[in-house]
Order: C-alpha cells, then structure tokens, then sequence
C-alpha cells in the first residue's frame, strides 16, 4: 500500500514540473511573416497562429504534464506541416501546396481543430470567415499555378 501511494504522489508531482522533462518548441524570426489582408491575417492569427507560427500564446495549462506533452506535440507537428512566420520564404510552388492544402482542412472541417476551438472562442470562424480565408487562398493558389505556366 505504500509503494502504491507513494507511486501515486510521484506520479502527481509530475503535473507540476513539465519543464524537467519537456521542451517547449523554440521560438524563431518572423520576419518572413505571411502578407495578407488585414482581415484574413486577423482570422489566421486568432485561429491558427498558436501552432502553425512562432508567435504562440502559450495558455497557463500548457504548463501542466501530460496536457503540455500534447500541446507541443501539436505545436511542433503544425510548424512542420505549415509555418506562416516562414511563409514568404518559401517557393511558390511550396507556398501554392501548403495553401491547397489548408483550404481542404478548412473545408472538412479539420481545421480549426475543434479541441482547440472549444478553449479558444475566438478560433471560431463565422461562414464570413472562412470564405474570405478560403477565397483568399484560392486566389493565391491561382496566380501560383499561372506563373508556373
């Protein structure tokens, strides 16, 4: 019994010290940032820029173990996939692939994530929303496919 209690402290105190075991991702420039309208950035930085930049508001919960394991998880795997603070560094072909493909995410729905949505209201985007994102896009990928031919 007091091997199991003391398994159960030990376990516990780890929700208080993430920082002894976990990384956050390391911040980087942002000089690169993606140029947009005001009002598409505005949408992207309330719904995206948390993982999918280097501008990420860390909440206070982001701090406890195992919850901040999956918030970096999440942050690493969305810089990966998508960095609009490196944006403009990209080709363009990268630049029409990367937004091809966060239209789709939009369209099905998978992004903005929904666990992400329910801790951040203003992540909801309004039909108005997403189609000025998605038209914005669109319209991006257009030019770059043309100046590919």
């Amino acid at each position: 019994m007091k091997w199991f209690l003391g398994a159960v402290l030990g376990l516990s105190l780890l929700v208080f010290v993430p920082g002894i075991f976990l990384e956050r991702p390391p911040g980087g420039d942002t000089k690169n940032d993606l140029k947009a309208p005001e009002p598409v950035r505005t949408s992207l930085r309330n719904a995206c820029y948390d993982c999918h930049s280097f501008e990420t508001k860390y909440p206070f919960y982001s701090n406890f173990f195992p919850v901040s394991l999956l918030i970096f998880n999440h942050i690493r795997e969305g810089r990966e996939e998508l960095n609009f603070s490196e944006f403009e560094s990209l080709s363009d072909t990268k630049k029409v692939s990367r937004l091809k493909s966060m239209v789709e995410d939009i369209e099905t729905g998978e992004m903005p994530m929904f666990g992400y949505t329910l801790l951040h209201p203003e992540a909801r985007w309004s039909e108005d929303e997403k189609k000025r994102v998605i038209d914005w896009a669109n319209s991006i990928t257009q030019e770059g496919e043309e100046d590919e031919n």
